[in-house]
């Protein structure tokens, strides 16, 4: 499984320049909790408007160590990961973590917030986006949000991937994702094999050392797809360069996917290269 992690802070306040951070929270994909940890800062001795929003006293933090403290073992966890996942932090969250020498590589970030603003034309605040997707949780608490943020980034990306399929042909797919030209270069796939489940053809294959998975309707429409590459691991609508490889190398052997019965029962289940 790809390697996302969840990032969320609480901080004495907005100014990312003289504010520090309070509490820390950084989970996985599967939701264990990597890193939760309240944090003394250095300087800042009250933080009144904060408080009434996260609840995080200085009595509450005073035998708390620095951030400092952590700031390897975030490191760790931030250069190692894939995907980092935040909500409304591209611009205050990771930028705070740089201010404490952490680098940020930004091609790894994923702001779920501007990503569904981009696709809804709306600002939800996490609570709100959260409560749209039937999830209850504690609002500013960085663990309660890490853990609301991965709840909403996994439905949102695959509302868009429902969305975007809708039953479309192998032909369409392949023009609209513009990775065509991409494909050919990575060569055929290793092998396919079909299987049937009642109305529905399943393709698993592997390209590039990546496994994909491409399900088909009895009229051989492509209706959902995942690979575990980047791109598409997490149920996302970007299809992939390996992903467009299958359905080019369908189409070009002139492969039906899903067959009649009677076909299904003499079904090749495993087709060597070149569809054969």
């Amino acid at each position: 499984m790809m390697n996302l992690i969840v990032v969320d802070l609480e901080t004495t306040g907005l100014d990312i320049a003289k504010d520090e951070i309070l509490q820390i929270s950084i989970i996985d994909g599967m939701y264990n909790t990597l890193l939760n940890e309240y944090c003394k800062p250095d300087t800042i001795t009250e933080w009144k408007e904060a408080e009434a929003v996260h609840g995080i006293t200085p009595e509450m933090v005073k035998d708390k160590p620095s951030f400092h403290c952590y700031v390897n073992n975030v490191q760790q966890l931030i250069s190692s990961a894939e995907r980092i996942v935040v909500y409304n932090g591209l611009d205050f969250d990771l930028k705070m973590l740089e201010k404490y020498g952490i680098p940020i590589d930004y091609t790894k970030a994923y702001d779920l917030m501007l990503e569904v603003d981009k696709e809804y034309r709306k600002w939800f605040k996490l609570v709100d986006l959260a409560n749209y997707y039937g999830y209850e949780f504690k609002a500013h608490d960085s663990l309660e949000d890490t853990k609301a943020t991965l709840y909403c980034y996994y439905k949102f990306k695959k509302e868009l991937s429902n969305k975007f399929f809708d039953y479309k042909s192998i032909d369409f797919v392949i023009e609209y994702s513009h990775k065509a030209a991409q494909a050919k270069t990575i060569g055929t796939p290793d092998a396919l094999i079909v299987e049937y489940v009642g109305k529905y053809a399943l393709v698993r294959s592997g390209v590039k050392s990546y496994y994909q998975n491409l399900l088909f309707n009895n009229k051989n429409q492509l209706i959902d797809s995942h690979c575990t590459c980047l791109d598409c691991l997490d149920g996302g609508n970007r299809i992939c360069k390996h992903v467009v490889a299958i359905l080019m190398h369908i189409r070009d052997t002139n492969l039906n996917v899903y067959q009649s019965s009677r076909g299904r029962q003499n079904a090749l289940l495993k087709l060597k290269k070149g569809g054969q």
